[in-house]
């Protein structure tokens, strides 16, 4: 499937678990996901809060799941940025 492990799985896909109740949140974050991975998507292929909230909690995680390697690609591509620019984080430090 992935060559994550289950600590690694977790921490990747928390912010996501976490907030699976606001449907907003992860048709944004899907659509962030869908932009970073595939450049600029048509409107007609975004995500919306009505869509998201058709699904189930298992679709929800699942649909990240399956796009685990561009969320770690977004998040390692973004850190970088910031470090550069802003600086580590506190956890960083």
């Amino acid at each position: 499937m992935n060559k994550f492990n289950e600590q690694q799985r977790k921490k990747i896909l928390s912010p996501y678990v976490h907030k699976l109740q606001d449907n907003n949140f992860i048709a944004i974050e899907r659509n962030r996901i869908l932009q970073f991975k595939h450049g600029k998507i048509p409107s007609y292929c975004a995500w919306d809060e009505d869509s998201v909230a058709a699904e189930s909690d298992d679709e929800k995680i699942k649909w990240f799941e399956e796009l685990i390697e561009a969320i770690r690609e977004m998040n390692s591509f973004y850190s970088e940025i910031s470090q550069k620019y802003i600086g580590p984080s506190a956890d960083e430090s």
